[in-house]
């Protein structure tokens, strides 16, 4: 869909890998704590919390990058710029930016 909308190719495959890395985090994330759960050892209780830093890092760094590169993308489009629905996504999203005071988390 967002090619069809003209996000560049080389935008959405770096997302497409970034995807996989996300995945990749995860399965380790998920494997580390099944590990932990088991043995409860302080080592695996280390190795647990440093899969899921790399998860929340990989997933942050996505995000921001998808944010960058692809935010508010559809609005540059005519036909989705005419769409009522999207009109109301983008203000519902404004709002709730604005509503945002740099403390919330």
């Amino acid at each position: 869909a967002l090619q069809q909308l003209g996000v560049d190719q080389q935008v959405l495959a770096t997302m497409d890998a970034e995807h996989e890395t996300m995945a990749a985090a995860l399965t380790n994330a998920r494997s580390a704590m099944s590990t932990f759960t088991r043995t409860a050892s302080q080592e695996d209780c280390q190795k647990t919390l440093g899969a899921v830093q790399d998860l929340q890092k990989v997933t942050i760094q996505h995000l921001e990058h998808e944010e960058a590169e692809i935010e508010d993308f559809y609005l540059t489009n005519p036909i989705a710029r005419a769409s009522a629905i999207m009109a109301n996504l983008s203000a519902l999203h404004a709002r709730a930016n604005d509503k945002a005071t740099g403390t919330d988390g």
